[in-house]
């Protein structure tokens, strides 16, 4: 199977959002032992105590992989107050990543940006999953290839992932989402990345692409299933899903993106569901409604 994307119609799209994503944070995040829990009362009481007596710190990870270190103050079953540290830069609202690092791994803590009041940030827990996970609608497809795991790409500092985000001009018909890679150039004056996008490195996989299952999805990945492929857990794939909804006002969604698989359950002897994570989450309001729409009709 081949993905096929009509060009006319991307000549009829504007470009709303794009993203410049370091390919090899993306491999080290997924490499990572990482426990995701919803509160630091889950951490191992003698480990945990470490952190709160400030002998051992903190990471601070953003939405873009901004990493800042940190103390803890004081946590409850709620709330995490750590000291703001230098040159911290965020926002009320904002994801937030914690991460108590560990001999044996890391924990990890999805939060959000509660209050800044220097010298104390205070961030408010999530739980784990906090996107819901909507049924597709009736009209839908998957479809994926997989990222040879001896590709250059995770070796290259220079290798970036592009995503571009496109809606038609007129009526928002359809959002599109394409991952491209690309080779970096040169950073601005401001610290933007400046990226060259070469559309010949994700030929071959648009072109051995493989049908699929798809199971669930929400804005930050998928399930799938998948028969007589077994595919080992932290593989990045090309994914390329489409979903028709025609009572919402964006009736179309595509995407062209990468996922890496999080976890594999054997259904039967030849069937597999894959949980995959997109590499990064869909935060735009066209997708967000669009799926917001699927769940008033989900079972």
């Amino acid at each position: 199977m081949t993905s096929r994307i009509d060009p006319l119609r991307i000549v009829a799209m504007k470009e709303i959002k794009k993203e410049v994503i370091s390919i090899k944070q993306v491999v080290s995040s997924c490499l990572q032992e990482l426990q995701q829990i919803n509160s630091p009362e889950k951490i191992n009481e003698d480990i945990v105590m470490e952190f709160k007596n400030r002998s051992r710190p903190i990471k601070l990870i953003t939405q873009e992989r901004a990493v800042w270190m940190s103390k803890v103050i004081f946590f409850d079953n709620e709330f995490l107050y750590v000291r703001v540290p230098p040159n911290f830069e965020s926002s009320t609202g904002a994801f937030m990543l914690v991460e108590f690092p560990t001999k044996n791994g890391s924990y990890v803590i999805q939060s959000f940006v509660k209050s800044v009041r220097d010298p104390v940030l205070c961030l408010k827990f999530q739980d784990p999953r906090r996107d819901k996970r909507i049924p597709p609608p009736p009209v839908n497809s998957i479809a994926y290839a997989q990222v040879d795991s001896n590709s250059n790409w995770f070796n290259d500092d220079k290798t970036f992932i592009v995503r571009s985000v496109m809606e038609e001009k007129d009526d928002a018909g359809k959002v599109l989402v394409v991952d491209s890679i690309g080779v970096f150039k040169k950073e601005t004056e401001e610290g933007e990345k400046v990226v060259s996008v070469s559309e010949k490195d994700t030929a071959p996989l648009k072109s051995h692409m493989v049908k699929a299952e798809l199971k669930d999805l929400s804005l930050g990945g998928c399930s799938m299933n998948i028969r007589g492929d077994n595919i080992p857990k932290n593989s990045m794939l090309y994914l390329n899903l489409n979903l028709v909804n025609e009572s919402y006002r964006v009736r179309e969604m595509e995407l062209l993106i990468f996922g890496v698989v999080r976890n594999v359950a054997p259904l039967d002897e030849m069937m597999f569901r894959y949980g995959m994570s997109f590499i990064r989450r869909l935060v735009v309001d066209s997708i967000e409604g669009f799926l917001q729409e699927l769940s008033k009709t989900a079972p």
